[in-house]
């Protein structure tokens, strides 16, 4: 990593990777958070029933596809089962379910299905997980979420 800066500009800069970020005093705290979500790989969870598409809404979910995503570099990792929220009044409340649902992808730092409710978005944010509506074929959706540029 290299850093420096610009006396004309009134800029500073640091390097690291491939990223070239350009920070003010006033606007360095909102740029640091950015930077740790650019650098850092990404744990991506996907709703799916084939494992080849993103083609089903969130409550419909009976099971999740884990993927690490790293500059260009993705990765499969498991599949976590859970029991859908829609449809489901055999296993409680729907609140509880929910929760429990959010709990199985709460390491994640992304979601991608074909839809999803505002209330599960909600949900998903509190814990820090960025719900993606993006109802494509998988490696196309984590070729784009992994490039470095």
């Amino acid at each position: 990593m290299y850093s420096g800066s610009n006396p004309d500009s009134g800029l500073k800069f640091s390097h690291n990777h491939k990223y070239l970020l350009l920070l003010t005093s006033s606007v360095v705290d909102s740029f640091f958070i950015h930077i740790k979500w650019e650098m850092k790989s990404m744990k991506v969870a996907i709703v799916s029933s084939d494992g080849k598409v993103i083609n089903q809404h969130f409550g419909k979910a009976s099971k999740f596809f884990i993927f690490e995503v790293d500059c260009g570099k993705i990765q499969f990792l498991e599949v976590r089962e859970t029991t859908p929220l829609c449809g489901s009044s055999d296993s409680g409340h729907a609140d509880d379910l929910l929760s429990r649902i959010v709990s199985l992808i709460s390491d994640c730092d992304a979601l991608l299905c074909s839809r999803i409710g505002s209330r599960p978005q909600e949900e998903l944010k509190k814990k820090g997980i960025k719900a993606i509506e993006a109802p494509y074929f998988i490696d196309e959706a984590l070729k784009d979420m992994s490039k470095c540029e």
